[in-house]
């Protein structure tokens, strides 16, 4: 019975009392923190109230009493889910009967309302101040900076360059690059001079943002290959022509792409496009790769804008003749790369160390058969033996080595002479038997 009507009397207490809102603010959509000191006929406590916005309803409330006059007095954000709450602490002058300042108390709560850490200042702070989610307390000059877990701190950590895009969080009021804003969140490149200020309060610090360029094709640890696009903020030039963000970018070479950005910030991308090289024998159609060896005939073609072979101008002709080759390819801006390859020799229908009545060979390329220089198609009919040298620059390449152990000719012309005599005999058999068979009939 007696609990019941003390806490009939706190009830009371409470309803006498009188909430001063001192102010609130929003931590989402539908999560609003509002602060403020309750006016109790023998005390003064400071009280949070925590709302759901989608509802209007209170989903906390917290009263905060540490047996002295407490006065909630600022509110700043340490982290996008929680915050601080300046608490000033007085007593009640036994002498004077004045109320006194008795010390200053942070107290840091998460957006559930748990307290979840409280710092004590024996000094009253003259003004306070919050920015990259830090506490600044100012004392006749002096500034003491607390960090997100109120821990004291020289100077608060500013990443200042070679970021994508700049947010920051502050009370009060901001200025970017002398411009007023309601916000700090910045994607566009530049280079920005941010300034914080409230009332006498200034913070003044330099940021850049970098382009966040996004290079969008196939790479490769040498270039991109075929088409690419880029996707960025800023003014985007390509070599040194205006670009329009998404386009497609299919020149070979080293294409330079200018980005500019805000207060005079400049930045500049490689971009390598690779070209595309392939080579056709008559039947197939393939990519050409260095050090490709070919026993054929070949043409070269590319989407580069000069191709040297062998430093010659190379228009695609036919490349019929053996040897090593260097083919270059020269793209914008001064972009040169070497492929090398060769074409080989070759001899077709004779083999090494083999025997033959006669052969028809084919020598693609120039050969030496017996001391002899030949090329093309070629019938070896008599009897002997051979040497077959395939040149590859003047040099003997390849060696092969063969004979012709009867001449094929002569030996179906003596067949035909030793079966006339035969013939003679079978033709007169031919006609006796016709005789007789035309007697028979008659």
């Amino acid at each position: 019975m007696f609990k019941i009507f003390v806490c009939f009397i706190m009830l009371l207490k409470v309803i006498e009392a009188d909430y001063e809102k001192v102010d609130s603010f929003k931590f989402s959509d539908s999560l609003l923190v509002e602060y403020g000191i309750i006016n109790k006929s023998e005390n003064i406590d400071g009280y949070l109230r925590i709302y759901d916005k989608t509802t209007g309803n209170i989903k906390k409330e917290i009263v905060y009493d540490s047996g002295s006059h407490d006065m909630f007095v600022y509110f700043g954000y340490l982290s996008e889910e929680t915050f601080v709450i300046v608490c000033n602490n007085y007593y009640i002058n036994s002498i004077s009967g004045i109320k006194a300042f008795k010390c200053t108390t942070l107290l840091k709560y998460d957006i559930s309302g748990e307290l979840l850490n409280e710092y004590v200042l024996p000094n009253k702070p003259n003004d306070y101040h919050n920015h990259n989610y830090s506490l600044f307390l100012e004392y006749d000059g002096e500034e003491i900076i607390f960090n997100h877990d109120l821990n004291i701190v020289e100077n608060v950590l500013i990443k200042n360059e070679n970021l994508y895009n700049f947010t920051y969080q502050y009370l009060g009021f901001a200025r970017v690059n002398g411009v007023e804003v309601e916000t700090i969140d910045i994607i566009y490149p530049g280079i920005y001079e941010i300034e914080i200020y409230d009332k006498d309060y200034n913070y003044f610090f330099e940021i850049i943002v970098e382009a966040d360029c996004k290079i969008v094709g196939k790479k490769y640890s040498e270039g991109y290959t075929g088409k690419v696009q880029v996707y960025s903020y800023g003014d985007i030039y390509l070599n040194k022509e205006k670009y329009s963000i998404g386009s497609d970018i299919d020149t070979v070479g080293n294409n330079k792409l200018l980005i500019i950005g805000e207060n005079n910030y400049r930045k500049e991308i490689d971009i390598t496009i690779l070209p595309d090289v392939m080579y056709y024998d008559g039947i197939n159609r393939n990519q050409l790769i260095d050090n490709t060896q070919f026993t054929t005939s070949i043409r070269i073609y590319s989407n580069v804008q000069e191709v040297y072979l062998n430093n010659k101008s190379y228009f695609s002709e036919l490349i019929e003749v053996p040897g090593k080759y260097e083919i270059t390819f020269c793209g914008v801006n001064s972009y040169k790369t070497n492929i090398y390859f060769n074409i080989l020799p070759s001899v077709y229908g004779v083999e090494n160390d083999k025997e033959y009545n006669h052969v028809q060979l084919y020598v693609f390329g120039e050969a030496f058969l017996n001391g002899e220089k030949i090329s093309g198609t070629n019938i070896v009919n008599e009897k002997g033996e051979y040497k077959l040298e395939l040149l590859l620059e003047n040099e003997v390449y390849k060696t092969i080595n063969f004979s012709i152990v009867e001449n094929m000719v002569d030996n179906q012309e003596n067949n035909k002479c030793s079966y006339t005599p035969y013939l003679k005999y079978l033709f007169l058999i031919f006609v006796v038997v016709g005789g007789v068979l035309i007697l028979r009939k008659k």
